[in-house]
């Protein structure tokens, strides 16, 4: 049999298409060498390549055990987790709803489900590797996006606001704005990486460009909307996704210079933030800041382990959103608040451990990183819901849990991509991505 019929073979038995061209190379290279061995040893050019096709052994068998070994793989425990914590979140809003004023009703709840099931369906059979095929123009054209968004809702109020001399409060507007700074630092990520993989190979120049490119924008529109916590988690997204990228020999650069690089001005602008923080409570103490952690700590303090706790908790604020823990532990108590932070919690969890198997560094590099993206979520919305941080002043909503269209479409997107990894976590070699400039580890 020759080369060509036995790889045709071969191929007819493995039915995920998308290893076809990866594995047919290396049963071809495989042969290659086999036939120069027999070639070295004295055997006729004509006659080696049919002797090492016959080393293969026979093409149904091999292909069979080729199928088996690249079928696409589906992440159900990540799956599960999306559908439970949405479950979930629709059942503690409806049921939690005769005791607090709610923004959002059943019906949003309704429609944020399928919103939220299929956009995770349709990105988990795209085909992910999209994101390093145009990555530059992809992050740039995202970036306008979000920025136009924004900026576009803004003008509006302000329009509203100054059309007949008086001030409108356009509350539903402003909030659209730091919903989509919000969304979309975290809908950002996965083009982050794609940019971050596009610059492999080269130097230190190129590594303070890339961090200056995935810093710089989010931050902005984030500062702009405003949106704190969209300010916070870009930038820890940024250093994450570049942290691993460093970790993975993307850069020709010394691992303890660009960490430096990196950590430095983020501990700095983080004890800035900080300071400018306390410095603000302080001065504006007497108008009453920091009520509201006040009033969640003293939720929490006067709950009972199971059932409603002793202090009135009716003029919780987003009691549906941002402190839908809280209103849980008021009114059903420690126990299932910790319960529902360890819902919460799992999912990110799992998905942090399923992104160490796939096999190629950038599947591996946005897992990673859509699996930080909601343990970062999952951090910011309990920190709100034990009194550490403030809702009022950021944007906060816990992973599928928190009602919404946008919160349910933002993190279907984002489990689907996570998905679409998993599934092909056995199926990309690295050379499938190559952009010409192959990684280079740099000790």
């Amino acid at each position: 049999m020759k080369k060509e019929e036995y790889i045709k073979a071969v191929l007819e038995q493995v039915r995920c298409s998308a290893v076809h061209e990866p594995l047919k190379k290396e049963l071809e290279a495989h042969i290659d060498d086999q036939a120069e061995a027999f070639i070295a040893v004295g055997l006729p050019e004509e006659n080696a390549e049919e002797e090492a096709v016959k080393t293969m052994g026979d093409p149904i068998e091999t292909g069979v055990g080729l199928d088996a070994a690249h079928r696409p793989r589906v992440p159900g425990t990540v799956f599960a987790a999306a559908a439970v914590l949405m479950l979930l979140g629709a059942v503690m809003r409806y049921m939690l709803a005769p005791y607090f004023e709610f923004v959002e009703g059943g019906i949003g709840d309704i429609a944020a489900l399928p919103l939220g099931i299929g956009a995770a369906v349709l990105f988990y059979f795209l085909d992910y590797t999209a994101f390093a095929r145009f990555p530059k123009t992809a992050y740039v054209a995202f970036v306008i996006l979000m920025g136009v968004g924004m900026f576009g809702v803004i003008n509006i109020t302000d329009i509203l606001n100054r059309g007949d001399g008086t001030v409108i409060q356009i509350t539903g507007l402003r909030e659209t704005a730091r919903q989509i700074a919000f969304y979309g630092s975290m809908l950002l990520v996965p083009f982050m990486c794609g940019f971050a993989f596009s610059m492999r190979g080269k130097g230190f120049g190129g590594f303070v460009l890339t961090c200056l490119a995935l810093v710089v924008p989010p931050a902005f529109i984030a500062l702009y909307a405003p949106c704190v916590s969209a300010l916070v988690l870009s930038g820890i997204y940024a250093l994450a996704v570049m942290t691993i990228a460093v970790k993975n020999g993307f850069f020709k650069v010394r691992k303890r210079a660009a960490h430096l690089f990196m950590y430095i001005p983020a501990l700095l602008a983080a004890a800035g933030v900080t300071a400018l923080k306390i410095w603000r409570d302080s001065r504006n103490e007497h108008m009453g800041v920091g009520w509201e952690q006040d009033y969640v700590r003293g939720i929490i303090s006067g709950a009972k382990l199971f059932g409603r706790g002793n202090v009135e908790s009716e003029f919780l604020t987003n009691a549906n959103d941002a402190h839908l823990l809280t209103a849980v532990i008021a009114q059903c108590g420690l126990a299932a608040g910790a319960l529902t932070a360890l819902a919460v919690t799992a999912l990110p969890i799992a998905m942090l451990i399923m992104s160490g198997r796939v096999q190629n560094s950038f599947g591996r590099l946005t897992a990673f990183s859509i699996g930080i993206v909601f343990m970062l979520q999952a951090v910011w919305f309990l920190s709100a819901n034990i009194g550490v941080t403030t809702a009022l002043e950021s944007y906060v909503t816990a992973p599928f849990m928190s009602g919404g269209g946008f919160n349910a479409i933002a993190c279907g997107i984002l489990v689907g991509i996570f998905a679409s990894v998993y599934r092909r976590k056995d199926l990309m070699p690295e050379r499938k991505l190559d952009t010409g400039r192959p990684a280079k580890k740099v000790t």
